[in-house]
């Protein structure tokens, strides 16, 4: 059996695809606030992200709710249709629970929408973190460098 075939690939070649992956990386970083590598090729950008939650201390606790708001901006020169917010708990913590996804129909050239969702703990909630992931999806498509992640602290009850 013939080992594979092996493409020459220039050195300025693999050190460009080398950057490429370095500013993906870049681009997409947790909690990266500032304009991406990617953001004038993309009209929809997220901005002003923040998690509140009603005690005001810090964590999450039982019986507890917090809410998810960030505005959803149009950069571009025309209306943007078809605009889904995401916001998910991707640690699969069963006892935080999420209030439904909407749809938004259309946001106006250089205009944004503020979007809140709200997260409620239930009485099963234990001590630990929780990751709160948002984005936002044009169509069927995610605008994956427009993603945030928020890390939040768990407890069973008030400290």
């Amino acid at each position: 059996m013939l080992p594979p075939r092996r493409e020459f690939i220039p050195l300025s070649m693999q050190v460009a695809v080398l950057v490429a992956e370095f500013l993906l990386r870049q681009a997409t970083k947790v909690g990266d606030f500032s304009s991406s590598v990617f953001a004038a090729s993309q009209p929809i950008i997220i901005r002003n992200a923040g998690v509140y939650e009603s005690q005001r201390d810090g964590v999450l606790t039982r019986g507890e709710t917090c809410e998810v708001v960030f505005e959803i901006a149009n950069t571009s020169d025309r209306p943007v249709y078809d605009i889904f917010p995401l916001v998910e708990e991707a640690t699969g913590n069963r006892h935080v629970h999420i209030s439904p996804n909407l749809r938004i129909e259309s946001i106006a050239p250089h205009q944004a929408v503020r979007y809140t969702a709200t997260l409620a703990a239930d009485r099963g909630l234990r001590n630990g973190r929780i990751l709160v992931r948002i984005g936002v999806a044009q169509g069927n498509s995610v605008v994956n460098s427009q993603t945030r992640q928020f890390n939040i602290v768990t407890a069973k009850r008030p400290r």
